[in-house]
């Protein structure tokens, strides 16, 4: 039940003054010998009446307007929040990396959010969406989302899509395809030609995904009898090499790193035992997992001949 508003005085004080007037004054209006002196005390109640309705019309205006834009900034806030959501299950979904704690953390926030302000069919997508990737990263396996589950994803987010622009009201003539059954098929096409980026490489009788081709890259070279330390395997493999031949000092701006070093930066890198790699002079370390096709290309032209002779890409 909606709270009831409380009165008015001011209204009620003007109310009660011009019916005090037309009491006390109604006998003298009727036998007033003036007719200047009835009119005046009818003009008087008459000015009394228009100040009330005036008013109130006054007051009205002002609660609409004051209503439109808490709606209009309730839709602000809503878009905003579809909005970051969106983004956010795109850059923890689509990339060829395992969801570490921070991109987890990022989507449950995200659900929160949602919880809050989002209704119940807005909030039954982003479910469905958060479970799947709750499954992917609560499983005993690190790894990124295969191309079926990335698949599926993408058929949620355009429901997602759908709900939120019901939720939000959006004309549909702005956009009249959007909900129907194309708009979801797009989508789903959309998602599979995203996820079909699964190149792979063979090397040293392996066949491997884009990182795996990198850390069985630096393992090699570690082997090699002259690579020793950590400044010998990044004659071959600089920092820069990963940010194509740019200078950076972000996080996970390097090939090679030792793996205390990467760990305090708290940098995406292979991290399981078998994946670490020991070098000569007794130092460990790792090798970075995140690689797209620029940076990965950039590395491998610049690799020496006689190791990127070796590697051939596999053709799909």
């Amino acid at each position: 039940m909606k709270k009831l508003k409380a009165p008015n005085w001011s209204y009620i004080a003007v109310i009660a003054l011009a019916v005090a007037l037309y009491i006390g004054f109604d006998e003298l209006i009727v036998s007033g010998q003036s007719e200047t002196a009835r009119e005046t005390l009818n003009a008087a109640i008459g000015v009394i009446f228009v100040i009330i309705t005036t008013m109130y019309m006054l007051t009205k205006q002002t609660e609409i307007e004051q209503e439109k834009e808490l709606k209009n900034e309730i839709f602000k806030q809503q878009l905003k929040l579809y909005e970051h959501a969106l983004e956010t299950w795109q850059r923890v979904c689509f990339v060829d990396s395992a969801i570490d704690k921070e991109q987890y953390g990022l989507c449950v926030q995200a659900q929160l959010h949602l919880g809050m302000i989002a209704p119940p069919s807005v909030l039954s997508c982003s479910n469905n969406i958060f479970g799947q990737i709750h499954a992917v990263y609560s499983d005993s396996e690190l790894r990124p989302m295969n191309r079926e589950e990335q698949k599926n994803i993408f058929a949620q987010l355009s429901k997602f899509v759908e709900s939120a622009r019901t939720d939000l009201d959006l004309p549909h003539s702005k956009l009249p395809d959007l909900i129907s059954k194309s708009f979801s098929e797009n989508v789903v096409k959309a998602g599979t030609a995203v996820n079909r980026n699964y190149d792979k490489f063979t090397f040293n009788n392996q066949v491997l995904g884009k990182g795996r081709l990198v850390l069985e890259l630096v393992r090699y070279v570690a082997s090699l009898d002259n690579v020793e330390t950590i400044e010998d395997l990044r004659e071959i493999f600089p920092n820069n090499y990963w940010k194509k031949g740019v200078e950076g000092k972000g996080k996970n701006e390097f090939i090679v790193e030792i793996e205390d070093e990467a760990a305090k930066r708290k940098a995406r890198f292979f991290n399981k035992e078998n994946e670490k790699i020991s070098l000569k002079d007794g130092s460990t370390v790792v090798v970075n997992n995140q690689w797209a096709d620029d940076n990965l290309s950039y590395l491998l032209a610049k690799l020496p001949n006689d190791i990127r002779k070796n590697i051939q890409r596999v053709d799909k």
